[in-house]
């Protein structure tokens, strides 16, 4: 197809009155162009090249130069008419062509462009393991494509009058300024003062050791609401108050990698204000006192040799609604832990994920009961006594996970038991820090203690749940 737009261009291009049978090759055709002067207004000239980018060598090629005549015409379009299978697109612009030459019978028209019959290739030309890699199919195939080319060529050659533009009188293409807009060229752009290193004067700096890092936390989270007595809609006016507060210290590993020593105390808070109860003006719905230490000598990898204490109580008075029954003061209950087994230990590089394992296998569990107006019973401690020793094992696990950049997650789980009985804590915290000093947190404290009273919940059987959502103030403080 595109021989044949170079072609048909062409000879539109030179305004041909003559005969085809009279022009016999590419000579005729140039002698024919000098004599007469080109009809641009009927050229094709997207048919042309536009560009003439040099000339090439045309004697590697088996390729004759009368690409004019009708006779050389022939094999070229049967060629590819027999690859490209176009006979009528062929003819539409054969008749634009031929419709310019008068002396050209309309028959001979049909006689030239009739195409070639069109065969599958058979087994036998296809290539064989010892015979010629190229296929038939696809070295006819080149071999149309290289005429096509040449073709091209020559006309660009023989007429040159016809080509819009060559390279060299193409205009300059546009260029990127030269302006160097890297980091080095921003600091060229500066005309900043040339300093010779040599004559620089290196100070050395002493940066503080930290053989502990502190992690210092505290939350304060309020809730009120006042309700008047002839609100049409009823209700109870109500103060709410919850306090955390958590101070760790810890060993610098970085300094110290063989020990491990860490010292956590935290004390949590919520009081609520009670004024349908008729005994007290407020209730305490969480207090609890609690520090952990570990200590540890380091064994292999990321375990540990480690002595564990838990220690915890309370120190506000609990009290049910319009009850004056106590179930709960200082010390009342109070649970002392100690144990002795190994510890696993192990912080990712951001400090983005951190888990602590600590089995005992050897355990020492001391549970106390001094207010004789507490009862006894759901401590596990008897009526007449006021301390209780239990001897077993224990298993504690601590995951800490920073899920987004303001969003983290701390959970324990601690189990106990005496071989007699058990007992299990699940502490969860979700802490939502939408600034440095507000903050959302969600807490829930699953606890299963197998001397627990069912009679009392016989919906929960043995397991005890404790949830509460606040909203407040916080403030951070870490050397981690």
């Amino acid at each position: 197809m595109r021989v044949r737009s170079v072609l048909v261009a062409a000879a539109m291009a030179l305004g041909a009155v003559a005969s085809a049978q009279e022009i016999s090759g590419s000579r005729e055709i140039q002698a024919l162009a000098d004599s007469l002067e080109p009809d641009r207004s009927q050229c094709i000239w997207f048919d042309l090249p536009w560009v003439f980018s040099g000339y090439r060598s045309m004697a590697q090629h088996d390729f004759s130069r009368d690409v004019y005549s009708p006779k050389a015409l022939q094999p070229i379009w049967e060629e590819l008419a027999a690859q490209q299978r176009h006979e009528q697109a062929l003819r539409d612009r054969a008749e634009v062509m031929w419709g310019l030459i008068d002396d050209v019978p309309a028959e001979e028209v049909d006689s030239i462009l009739a195409p070639a019959a069109v065969e599958v290739p058979s087994r036998e030309n296809l290539p064989v393991a010892f015979g010629d890699p190229v296929p038939g199919w696809l070295r006819r195939a080149m071999r149309s494509e290289r005429i096509v080319q040449d073709a091209m060529y020559i006309s660009m050659v023989e007429t040159p009058r016809f080509i819009e533009f060559a390279y060299w009188d193409l205009p300059e293409p546009p260029r990127l300024p030269e302006d160097d807009y890297s980091f080095a060229g921003y600091l060229k752009r500066l005309n900043l003062p040339q300093v010779d290193v040599n004559e620089a004067v290196i100070r050395e700096q002493q940066f503080g050791r930290y053989n502990w890092l502190h992690q210092f936390n505290v939350a304060l989270q309020l809730s009120q609401a006042y309700v008047s007595k002839n609100w049409y809609q009823g209700g109870t006016s109500y103060f709410a108050l919850l306090t955390n507060f958590l101070w760790d210290v810890q060993l610098n590993q970085v300094y110290h990698p063989k020990w491990m020593l860490q010292s956590t105390l935290s004390y949590k808070l919520a009081v609520n204000s009670t004024p349908e109860d008729q005994y007290h003006k407020y209730s305490v719905s969480q207090d609890l006192f609690q520090y952990n230490f570990r200590a540890g000598y380091k064994a292999a990898n990321n375990w540990y040799y480690a002595f564990t204490t838990l220690f915890k109580t309370q120190f506000c008075c609990s009290y049910p609604s319009n009850s004056e029954q106590r179930t709960a003061s200082f010390l009342s209950p109070g649970e002392l832990n100690v144990g002795l087994g190994m510890t696993y230990s192990k912080e990712s590089a951001n400090k983005g994920l951190k888990v602590t394992l600590s089995i005992a296998p050897v355990s020492y569990n001391l549970k106390t009961c001094i207010d004789p107006k507490v009862d006894h019973a759901p401590i596990g401690v008897d009526p007449d006594r006021k301390v209780k020793n239990e001897f077993g094992s224990n298993t504690e696990v601590n995951f800490f996970a920073r899920i987004w950049d303001n969003i983290t997650y701390t959970t324990r789980m601690y189990l106990f038991t005496d071989y007699h009985s058990f007992q299990g804590d699940w502490e969860n915290t979700f802490n939502f820090q939408f600034n440095r000093y507000f903050s959302t947190q969600v807490y829930a404290h699953l606890r299963y203690d197998s001397l627990a009273d069912t009679s009392k919940a016989p919906g929960w059987h043995k397991w005890m749940l404790k949830e509460i959502l606040s909203v407040g103030i916080s403030y951070s403080f870490s050397t981690k």
